[in-house]
Formats: structure tokens, C-alpha cells, sequence
């Protein structure tokens, strides 16, 4: 990707704070500005909203809050969470080891968040969802198999 595309606003809706879910995983990814968190002494104008319409969201700050999501270890209470022994662990152990396997390697690392996304890898778009709440932009991550 250009860096020109990276720098563009990550979607239409004004906002320096978009919360992206998914079915595939039970944590929320939550992306931020990074002009916005790298700035926190900014005096806003006249309101919040007013003042996060001026640092949008960008395709590189959506991206980059994914990627730090999914690649952090599964923690043992959200391992724990999917049921001992059950369906959801032998499919997510099964995607752990495809990903070790093409990468020669990361056993020791253990399960990461993004082995929930079952090979199903390829970031193909945001959902948007019209909200109440005019603060946070809430979105549905959307993969597909690479």
C-alpha cells in the first residue's frame, strides 16, 4: 500500500476512535488516532467531537491497531473461555499449528489471537454500524482466507 493511501481517513464518519468487532474473536479492537494519543495536551475548540473531527482515523492506524490485536497471546482465561477440550479449542490448536508449520517456527510463542481467526487471515474491509453514541465509530472486521 501507498503511503498516501495509509495517511487516508479510515472511514467517512469524523471520528479519532473507531471499535472494530468481530465474530471470530470476544475482544473488541479498539483503533486510535495516532496523531490524536501521540498529542494529549490538545486544546479542543469548542467540544470532544469537535476536536476529533480534526485528527481523523487512518487506514494505518486502523491496520496497525488490528495487527498489534492479533498478534498478542491468547491469555488462559480467554483460552479457558472457549470450554476445556471443547470444538473451538481443536480448531483453534489446528489453526496454531498451520501457522507454525508455513512459518517454520513460533511453537514456543504459543496460541495468539489471531490463530481465532481459523486461517481466515485476509483483512478484506469494515463493516460500519450506525450507533447512537456520536463519540465512538463501531465497525465489523471482515476476513476471508488469503
Amino acid at each position: 500500500m501507498s503511503t498516501q493511501t495509509l495517511a487516508q481517513p479510515a472511514c467517512s464518519l469524523s471520528t479519532s476512535r473507531l471499535v472494530l468487532i468481530s465474530p471470530k474473536f470476544p475482544w473488541p479492537v479498539v483503533a486510535i488516532s495516532a496523531r490524536k494519543s501521540q498529542n494529549p495536551l490538545r486544546v479542543s475548540k469548542t467540544s470532544s467531537e469537535k476536536a476529533d473531527s480534526d485528527v481523523p482515523l487512518t487506514v494505518l492506524d486502523l491496520l496497525h491497531a488490528v495487527h498489534i490485536t492479533l498478534i498478542a497471546r491468547v491469555t488462559p482465561e480467554e483460552w479457558m473461555s472457549l470450554g476445556h477440550g471443547s470444538r473451538a479449542q481443536k480448531q483453534i490448536l489446528q489453526a496454531y499449528e498451520r501457522r507454525c508449520v508455513q512459518a517454520e517456527g513460533g511453537w514456543e510463542e504459543g496460541v495468539r489471537r489471531v490463530d481465532y481467526l481459523l486461517g481466515k487471515t485476509l483483512l478484506v474491509g469494515v463493516e460500519m454500524y450506525k450507533t447512537a453514541d456520536k463519540r465512538d465509530a463501531v465497525g465489523r472486521l471482515v476476513f476471508s482466507s488469503p
